[in-house]
Order: C-alpha cells, then structure tokens, then sequence
C-alpha cells in the first residue's frame, strides 16, 4: 500500500527542471565571450615569461595587464629559492592542514615579517585571497552581528559579507567612498542595538585604481565602536614611501584593525596573510574554518614570498621607478586629454564614454595588433552599459620609450575616435 501511494505521489509532481539548463542558455555573465571560446577579448593567451614584452596570437606585444608592479615575477633569484626549496622539500611540503601536519617554521617566520613589515602584532596565512577573506569574516562575525561594505567592494568582500550574516537586514552597504552615508549607517545602528559591526573596504579599488579616505574612515569607525577590515590587495607594497601600502599612504596604519593582503600581485605569488593585534590573529588562527580545513601553503610559496618581502625592503629603487612611470603614464594620458577617473595608484584606468561593444573591440584589436599594445578592456556588466574602461597596469619593470610609445598611440587613437563618434 505504502508503494502505491509513493507511484501515485510521483504521478502528481510537477516537471522538475534540469539544474544544468541554464549552462546552455543564455544565463550568466559574458555569454558572449563564453560562446565564442577565441581567446583574444576573454582569456587572452600571453605566451612567454612574465614581463613587459610578451607573445599575443603570434606577435611580439607591449603589456600593460600584468598585476607585477615591482617586477619580480621573473626575478632570477626568486626563481633560485624556488628551485632549492623544490629539491630539498618537493612541491607538495607540508602535507596536512596547519593545525595537524602542515605546519613549518618557515610559515611562522614568514608571519612574523609581514606583521613587522605591517607594523602589527601578529599576522597568519592565507592559501588564497579570495579564500582567506572567506574565513576570516566567518570566523569573527556572530548571528547579531552587521556587516557593512563600499558599494564597490571586490567580489571577495561581497561573497563573505553575504555568507557571514544571518539576516539581510544584517549586511549595509554604502555609497561608493561616502562617509556621509557610512556615518548615517552607523549612527542608525547605534541607536538600535549594541553588537558588533565590521567594516570591510578596499584600500584601492581594482577597476578605478581610486583609494578608500581612510582619515574619515578611520574617525567614523571609532566615533561608533566599530572594527575596519582593510582588504589591500593592490595596496601591498607600492602604496606609500616603503610601500606598506594604503595605511602607510594616509599615515593611519594604526587606525586599520585588520590588515589584509593578497600575494597575487606586487608579490608575484600565490596565497595571503591578514594582520593585526595578536589576540585576533590567534583566534581566526583557530576558528577560520578556511585555514582549519585546507592544506597549508606550500613551502615554495612561502620562501618565494619571503624572498619577494626581502628585495621589497632592500631595493625601494624598485618603488621610485615605478612611481615615476606611473607618473609620466597618468600625466600623459590627461595632457592629450583622456578621463582617468579619479586613480591615485598605479592602476591606470582609461574611460572613453559612447562605446558599444562592438566598438569596444575594434579599439582592442586595434591597440593590439597595429600598435602592438596590449591592454585590458572592461565592459558591461562590471561598469555600466555604453562605457569602455581600458586598465593599463605601469610596473618597475616599463621604460619610458615603453611610456612614450604608448602615449603615441593614444594619440592615434584620439582620430579614430572621432571617427566613430565618441568622447
């Protein structure tokens, strides 16, 4: 009888949907991109070694899209230390997760110099950014908790704001770098309840290369008893006079409760650490559920990293040059008249308005295989439909004819957007 009754139940169910239908429509991000699969607008191949010049469809091109702003990707003895650690450990040392067989040493002295470095207490590893951002929210942030972030967070930001809280009414979200809004958020939250609020900003904004006001942000948070978790993934080592970064910058390095960092870009590597006072570093320690249950960062991670943080302090020619590129770049680009936005780091964005996608590409194949520049497009739906954001990325390692040839192209490009009838 029982069987009967389940045949007829079944009979009666709705037509259940494939899962995987949307994998065949015309849902998601990029489909475009997704179902042309041609490597030139949407996982472009550079072949080569990491550096200013690399190999695009066959030809030699001049990048301006790697995230190695002190060139040390293709650093020789970084590579050295990688080939020794390879040899005497193997790739996979440690095995285990850090709290049962992955710990080493050399992770907990690699600890203590980004803490130094960052003028903290304690610090503790990340295997990934986008990872450790994860944990670390998760780990601090209880059911009454508040969470509240730019409205231009990076998507790691985002995501662990969203998987952290209990309640919606629990994630606040601010107009982009507004402190009056921030400040009305918080006061409304004071007069309501007494729990924990966290506030997670980027230094630096990866698309607009513009800086969090860290000053005021500093103030509010402190006016109303809350805690800033600082995600400075593109401040990290060239944000500053000795690149400390974002805090450095604004001189409140002491105002950042926790300071967060990716290797992914000035360090050329893989992983990340947060930072801060030793209590909470100890906690998340224990209580990230991304560091309890991952396998520990490799040992050759951790000495390339180590090595990357010693010629970081002891070559600060590295940042000087830089700086100097960044400069001639961005000062360029305003002389012939192009709309950088607001940038006050390296990232150089380029913001031509009126620009259909269709256009869009022809200006990137154009840039690419007439000038030999290559450079990032970023379009709708990460900014607004109609708009073009070319992101240029100066490193130690660009020269000022590379400056200088590029701002010749873009000079070029001037009458050809006239042509097409945009701004």
């Amino acid at each position: 009888q029982a069987n009967s009754e389940f045949s007829e139940l079944e009979e009666n169910l709705p037509k259940a949907l494939d899962i995987f239908q949307k994998c065949t429509s015309d849902e998601g991000f990029f489909v475009s991109e997704r179902k042309s699969n041609d490597h030139y607008y949407a996982e472009p191949i550079l072949e080569g070694p990491c550096d200013r010049i690399m190999r695009f469809k066959g030809q030699q091109v001049l990048v301006w899209s790697l995230n190695d702003y002190l060139g040390l990707a293709g650093d020789e003895r970084i590579k050295q230390t990688c080939i020794e650690t390879i040899k005497k450990y193997s790739v996979a040392y440690p095995m285990g997760s850090r709290l049962l067989t992955g710990h080493t040493f050399e992770h907990e002295a690699l600890e203590e110099q980004l803490a130094g470095f960052e003028e903290k207490e304690a610090a503790l590893l990340c295997n990934f950014g986008y990872q450790g951002m994860i944990g670390i929210v998760n780990s601090l942030v209880g059911p009454a908790d508040t969470v509240i972030i730019d409205n231009l967070s990076h998507s790691c930001i985002v995501d662990a704001a969203k998987v952290a809280v209990s309640k919606k009414q629990n994630l606040r979200i601010f107009k982009h770098n507004d402190m009056n809004h921030l400040n009305d958020i918080l006061r409304q939250l004071r007069k309501q309840n007494s729990a924990g609020i966290l506030i997670i900003v980027d230094g630096i904004y990866g698309m607009t290369g513009d800086t969090v006001p860290l000053n005021e942000l500093v103030a509010i948070k402190e006016k109303y008893g809350a805690r800033l978790l600082l995600d400075d993934a593109h401040g990290f080592g060239v944000m500053g006079e000795t690149g400390r970064g974002t805090g450095e910058f604004y001189q409140r390095q002491a105002g950042i409760d926790l300071y967060f960092s990716t290797f992914a870009k000035t360090m050329a590597g893989i992983g990340g650490f947060v930072a801060g006072e030793r209590s909470v570093i100890d906690y998340l320690k224990w209580n990230s559920k991304t560091t309890i249950f991952s396998k520990n960062l490799p040992l050759i991670y951790v000495k390339a990293t180590e090595h990357a943080l010693r010629i970081i302090q002891e070559e600060p020619q590295r940042l000087k040059h830089l700086k100097f590129i960044v400069q001639r770049l961005q000062r360029g680009l305003v002389e012939l008249g192009y709309d950088i936005g607001k940038t006050q780091s390296i990232i150089t964005p380029v913001y031509l308005n009126n620009i259909e996608l269709d256009k869009a590409k022809y200006i990137m194949k154009l840039l690419r295989e007439q000038y030999h520049i290559f450079v990032s497009a970023v379009t709708y739906p990460v900014i607004e439909p109609g708009k073009l954001l070319i992101r240029m990325i100066p490193t130690y390692k660009h020269t000022v004819e590379d400056v200088d040839n590029t701002l010749n192209a873009f000079r070029d490009l001037q009458k050809i957007l006239k042509q097409i009838c945009c701004k």
